[in-house]
């Protein structure tokens, strides 16, 4: 999914630049929330670049449904599943992404990191993302509706608050250790080789395996308390 991202966010940033440059589409990539932001104007004056962008958010969330009941699968289980269960659980995996889509990246577009009101956006978020944190996982492994699959993560977390703050705390350090680590490096390079773009995306892939694998088993544990 790293590089299917990253395939989309090139269709996007093809659609705004004149020139493309490798070390730059590299950085960009880095912050691309930030980019976006700061292209907004562009994006929505550009129907060739709104369309990529409409196209890219699309087929991720179809690419993502597609993979991600498979995949929490062969993590909780002894082998790989090639596909979802049936066609509706494929539909509810992408409606639930859709749904989060709308919730925690469309507010991100109305304003800025770095302001009070995008400080108070990220907070108000963060805890919604500790509420939903158990919710795919019941949609795949309890096959419930996206919005019962949300009020099913919440009722684990009555149980369980403590653990998934824990975890949720956890998993911000990782991520924001990995993330000052490759933005010194972009902050500081010249150039991007190639390859260091590549095992940015392996660590990433093997630290989102490592944390679905701690919630799943976390998961497990609470529906049976």
């Amino acid at each position: 999914m790293g590089i299917a991202n990253l395939l989309a966010f090139l269709a996007v940033y093809s659609s705004l630049e004149d020139t493309l440059s490798f070390t730059a589409f590299a950085k960009a990539d880095y912050s691309r929330w930030q980019y976006v932001q700061e292209h907004l104007a562009q994006l929505r004056g550009s129907w060739e670049a709104m369309t990529a962008a409409a196209a890219a958010v699309v087929i991720i969330c179809l690419l993502t449904a597609a993979v991600r009941a498979p995949y929490y699968r062969a993590i909780a289980g002894n082998r790989y599943p090639l596909a979802p269960d049936s066609l509706g659980e494929f539909v509810r995996l992408a409606g639930f992404i859709a749904i989060t889509y709308l919730i925690f990246y469309l507010p991100l577009f109305s304003v800025t990191a770095e302001s009070t009101q995008g400080q108070i956006l990220g907070f108000a978020l963060l805890v919604v993302a500790v509420l939903l944190v158990f919710a795919d996982y019941a949609l795949v492994f309890e096959r419930l509706g996206p919005i019962r699959a949300m009020r099913r993560s919440v009722q684990l977390l009555r149980h369980g608050w403590h653990i998934a703050i824990i975890i949720y705390l956890a998993v911000y350090l990782l991520w924001a250790a990995m993330f000052a680590a490759f933005g010194y490096f972009y902050d500081n390079a010249t150039s991007v080789f190639p390859l260091f773009l590549l095992s940015q995306l392996i660590i990433e892939a093997l630290a989102t395996v490592v944390v679905d694998v701690v919630l799943i088993f976390t998961f497990d544990y609470l529906r049976r308390v």
